[in-house]
């Protein structure tokens, strides 16, 4: 009968222990082993009353014993010997051994080891609970230390507000860098150099590939590569035999460089608009223009758009949401170019990728542009049905609808609408969706329907003919200054005629310009209202825009005096040059009609990448109030249409710069100075005239 008490004693001594290890390895807190102490010596003393009294007096000492002890411990450093805790575990260890085998453990083995393990719990879960104490003490610090230095940066921000550090445009925020270094060289003599022989190379290369029948527009990217070197070789000449403290060739050289390229391939149009005056004067009325004259006419169209660009940079340029998709071209390009980047194993650079597409299409080009030139329009229904014309219609992709149509000529694909790469997918979903529908839908329903008696001309053609279908004689009903001669084309019935394509494409156009005007108005009007009364520095800024303050801006006043200066040139070279045809009056009225549509036009521009043209509705304007003066249409179009269209690109290449931090003096000067070289390209037209000044050579 006495082995059942020591028996139920072990096995409870065992499971004590058992318990102690645990309480060592989960740290549990102190007043919750402090319970379970308490609990377990009550169980030792009803234990102990009940088999063996001595045992639980002795218990209940050692527990009295334990509180003390614990006492001493939270007031000692909590890091133990190693020799205490491998006493520790093998009196843990002996006690245990003692249960098992049925036997009383000895005084130190089995109840001060379960008795420490008490004390162990007790001792860890107190400084567990006093180091979480500690760290929560220690946040709590640091939080409060944060949250005042929060509140110091928004005290010292003042009345600025909370700023964003991106741009709220996505792609912007993707492409475009938030730092700048202001110490970096900007507008240099390497600018000035490289950029007058870049900007020269391709006003003359782009207007003779302009006669092309699909023009061949080289780009600014080319000689943006090319001057990448040119200027890296002048750096490095300077140091080495003049400055060897000079500064190396910086990114903001680099994109004034652009800018300048920029304007010797017309912004991306190619050629100069204003030569086409020049060349059709020359080829449908046999004049020969002379220099100076054609050189004046060009520049002075190119220049008066700069004029109001300036007064449009709060509501085109500053405004975050007027993001110029083309722009971002640019930007990934330059910084491809001067920022370096270290790829991911077996992944090219971003450097070495564009090289490589480079050469790639260099390459390319040579098959449809020189080998193979048919690969431009692979037009297979009208290999299988060659002499059907309605077959020609429906699949010629030079004359008719391009059904089954395929090319593989990059410059086929981007000759009208230009590269799709840099317009955003929306606007790109909208033009496509407009083309199927004007070119499959109301054309061929036009044209076989009758329409304007469009089957007697051809299904796709801007030209002008006669009522039998021939091509209209110009030069028969031309007098000799350039006039219609009323009286031969009443006697003769010269009634133009154009294609129903054309018709329809000058209706699209009128259309397009009245929704232009409305959307901005609709959309954008209580913005360009609050910018218009308010000053720009109470309209919220971004990071960019923050950026640019630190660089004065270039005063309004230099713009109005560089339009009243243009202004005066222009109409004193009108009415020296009679022969225009455009009264100074007639200049005035197309300045205005710009003007007004330099904004709405702008806007579309800024967010779309598509550029609505006013050279529809000016030529129809001018023909209503001067009729049967053709080249003072063409230079009232011209001065109109040209016009509004430089002063978007002045504001382009602003944004192109408040994207580069570039500050807005170079960029006004870089956009005035290649104005000569775009100007000399006059010279590359075929037979083009040297002749310094001869007002007209009337070669009948």
């Amino acid at each position: 009968m006495a082995a059942e008490p020591e028996s139920e004693d072990g096995a409870e001594k065992r499971r004590a222990g058992a318990n102690g290890a645990e309480k060592r390895r989960a740290g549990a807190n102190g007043a919750e082993g402090r319970d379970e102490r308490g609990a377990e010596g009550e169980a030792v003393d009803e234990r102990g009353e009940d088999g063996d009294g001595e045992r639980g007096g002795r218990r209940k000492e050692d527990a009295d014993e334990v509180g003390e002890e614990e006492r001493r411990e939270e007031q000692a450093s909590d890091d133990r010997g190693g020799k205490e805790a491998a006493e520790e575990e093998n009196e843990v260890e002996g006690g245990r051994e003692a249960a098992e085998e049925g036997r009383e453990p000895e005084d130190g083995q089995g109840k001060e080891g379960e008795d420490e393990e008490y004390e162990d719990g007790n001792e860890k879960a107190y400084t567990d609970g006093e180091e979480e104490d500690e760290g929560e003490e220690d946040d709590e610090r640091e939080e409060g230390e944060e949250e005042d230095e929060e509140d110091e940066e928004e005290e010292e921000e003042g009345e600025e507000g909370d700023y964003d550090d991106q741009s709220p445009v996505e792609e912007v925020a993707l492409t475009v860098a938030t730092f700048d270094d202001p110490a970096l060289p900007c507008f240099t003599y390497r600018v000035m150099i490289i950029g007058s022989i870049v900007c020269a190379l391709l006003a003359f290369v782009n207007q003779y590939f302009w006669f092309r029948t699909q023009s061949i527009i080289i780009n600014p990217i080319a000689a943006i590569i090319l001057s990448l070197y040119m200027g890296r070789l002048l750096a490095r000449i300077e140091r080495r035999y003049f400055n060897p403290d000079a500064l190396p060739f910086s990114v903001k050289e680099h994109v004034l460089i652009g800018i300048f390229a920029n304007c010797g391939s017309a912004f991306g149009n190619g050629n100069a608009y204003a030569i086409d005056i020049v060349t059709i004067m020359k080829q449908f009325y046999n004049v020969q223009l002379g220099f100076f004259p054609a050189f004046l006419l060009v520049t002075t169209t190119q220049v008066l758009g700069y004029g109001w660009a300036g007064l449009f940079r709060r509501y085109l340029v500053e405004p975050a949401h007027m993001w110029w998709p083309t722009d971002l071209v640019y930007v990934s390009l330059y910084r491809t170019l001067h920022e370096s980047d270290t790829p991911a194993r077996g992944m090219l650079t971003r450097a070495h990728f564009f090289f490589l597409i480079t050469a790639i299409s260099f390459c390319w080009y040579l098959v449809p542009g020189y080998l193979i030139p048919i690969v431009s329009c692979l037009s297979w229904v009208c290999w299988v049905w060659p002499t059907s014309i309605t077959a020609q219609q429906l699949g010629s992709g030079l004359r008719g609808m391009g059904l089954g149509a395929i090319t593989l000529d990059w410059a086929t694909m981007s000759a009208f609408l230009s590269s799709p790469l840099a317009a955003p997918w929306f606007a790109i979903l909208n033009i496509a969706v407009g083309f199927a529908l004007f070119l499959y839908v109301l054309v061929p329903i036009c044209y076989w329907g009758d329409v304007f008696a469009a089957t007697r001309f051809p299904f796709l053609s801007s030209g002008t003919y006669q009522w039998s279908g021939a091509l209209y004689p110009v030069d028969e009903i031309i007098t000799s200054d350039f006039r219609l001669n009323e009286t031969m084309y009443a006697q003769q019935n010269l009634a133009p005629y154009i294609s129903v394509f054309f018709a329809l494409a000058y209706g699209l156009g009128f259309a397009a310009l009245t929704a232009t005007v409305v959307h901005v108005a609709l959309w954008y009007g209580p913005e360009i209202y609050q910018r218009t009364m308010s000053a720009a520095t109470e309209v919220k800024p971004d990071v960019h825009t923050r950026l640019m303050q630190r660089y004065p801006k270039v005063p309004w006043w230099w713009f109005l005096i560089l339009l009243l200066v243009n202004l005066a040139v222009c109409i004193a070279f009108l009415e020296l040059n009679a022969f225009f045809q455009l009264p100074w009056w007639g200049l005035l009225l197309s300045a205005a009609l710009s003007l007004f549509f330099t904004l709405p036009i702008g806007i579309v521009t800024a967010t779309t990448n598509q550029q609505p043209g006013l050279n529809i509705i000016t030529e129809m304007i001018w023909g209503y109030i001067r009729p049967g003066e053709p080249i003072g249409n063409v230079c009232f179009k011209t001065y109109g249409y040209i016009s509004m269209t430089q002063a978007i690109a002045f504001l382009q290449d602003f944004k192109l710069g408040h994207y580069m931090k570039i500050p807005h003096k170079p960029c006004s000067q870089c956009r005035c100075s290649p104005l000569f070289w775009l100007a000399w390209s006059i010279s590359a037209q075929p037979g083009g005239s040297t002749t310094l000044w001869k007002e007209a050579s009337y070669a009948r």
